[in-house]
């Protein structure tokens, strides 16, 4: 079972005897499991406490830092997987200057979960801030 929790959706499994929840990054539903599992009625009865990310989670940009020769299949697969708001035209047309940053201000676990999920992860770059 999932509920939204804006980038991440919390994942409920249910065992004998137990309920377990963790916090899932959107781009992470299928391919991982939450880092952390807790008790779902302990968390409820601490008022649902939102998920944070660790203090020790640097802030920064993703960029796609070369291209293979088959531009447009990576940049068709880059909107899909880091669910870019761009045509893929636009995208291709940005991209004749690299480095061309295509997010900003994530959390470098979460690009690295983005990075991992492409064909290429050579051609991208997660940078801190």
């Amino acid at each position: 079972m999932l509920f939204y929790n804006g980038d991440y959706k919390l994942v409920i499994k249910a065992e004998k005897g137990a309920t377990f929840c963790g916090f899932l990054d959107v781009g992470s539903i299928g391919i991982s499991k939450p880092e952390q599992w807790f008790d779902l009625r302990t968390w409820i009865n601490e008022g649902c406490r939102e998920f944070q990310e660790e203090d020790n989670s640097d802030l920064g940009n993703v960029y796609i830092i070369k291209l293979p020769k088959d531009k447009l299949k990576v940049l068709a697969e880059t909107k899909r997987i880091f669910a870019l708001n761009i045509s893929t035209g636009t995208l291709y047309k940005k991209v004749n200057k690299l480095p061309y940053a295509i997010m900003k201000d994530v959390y470098e676990s979460k690009a690295d979960t983005y990075i991992e999920q492409t064909s290429f992860p050579e051609c991208y770059e997660f940078r801190s801030n």
